[in-house]
């Protein structure tokens, strides 16, 4: 009796810290680690009321003018006060230093110059599919200047096919990889990126202006070739 039960006693210690185990593992497991990546964000939708709004010219849609909210992860709404979001307007998030996450709505069409420019926490952009216009009316561009995104955007509408002046000048991208339909590279687009230490471009590329990375000077050589066999004047 006193080895029976014994080992009644060893079984039930076994299944107790089986069952730890298997709880620990599920924890880690929905806490997804410190670098959880894009699947550990949480955006939510922000209320109307944290954009200040007017109507589009031709008084279809909204364009948004300011956004006054406080929250770091957003996404933005894709009607307000009954009205489709058509813009955002220029200087519209400048200057935010709270904001972390921003997710673009589809049927946006334009962004206006330095829209989010001096966002200095800002790490991730998710831009819409029906973007046509990224500040392309200034030669100022600068819409993401100054802030802290590591990587390009994952999302790129098509039809941008220049990534314009100042565009990502200031940031914090270290791998830079230029998706395919990209013909053009404006002038100081990624201007002083100490972290940029890789660039890959793509095979649609045509144009790079000389002082698009200029300032950039980790870039590897292999980079700097590639960049140079399309561009022999570029500068570091």
């Amino acid at each position: 009796m006193k080895n029976l039960r014994n080992l009644t006693i060893i079984a039930m210690v076994a299944v107790l810290a089986l069952a730890g185990c298997n709880r620990g593992r599920a924890e880690a497991q929905e806490g997804g680690g410190a670098g959880g990546g894009s699947s550990s964000r949480t955006a939510r939708v922000a209320p109307e009321s944290d954009f200040t709004v007017e109507l589009t010219r031709d008084s279809a849609g909204v364009r948004i003018n300011r956004y006054n909210g406080s929250a770091a992860a957003i996404s933005i709404p894709a009607t307000i006060q009954g009205l489709p979001l058509r813009e955002i307007a220029r200087d519209a998030f400048r200057g935010n230093t709270t904001i972390t996450t921003v997710i673009i709505p589809e049927g946006v069409t334009i962004i206006g110059a330095d829209a989010f420019r001096d966002c200095t926490n800002l790490t991730y952009v998710s831009l819409p599919g029906t973007l046509t216009n990224l500040a392309a009316d200034s030669v100022w561009g600068g819409v993401f200047r100054n802030t802290a995104l590591t990587s390009f955007p994952d999302t790129w509408p098509a039809a941008i096919t220049t990534i314009g002046p100042y565009m990502f000048c200031g940031t914090k991208i270290r791998e830079l990889l230029i998706p395919e339909g990209i013909t053009s590279i404006g002038n100081a687009t990624f201007e002083g990126i100490d972290s940029l230490v890789s660039v890959t471009l793509p095979s649609t590329l045509r144009e790079i202006t000389p002082t698009a990375f200029v300032g950039s000077r980790n870039i590897n050589l292999a980079s700097q070739a590639a960049i140079r066999a399309i561009e022999p004047r570029a500068m570091f």
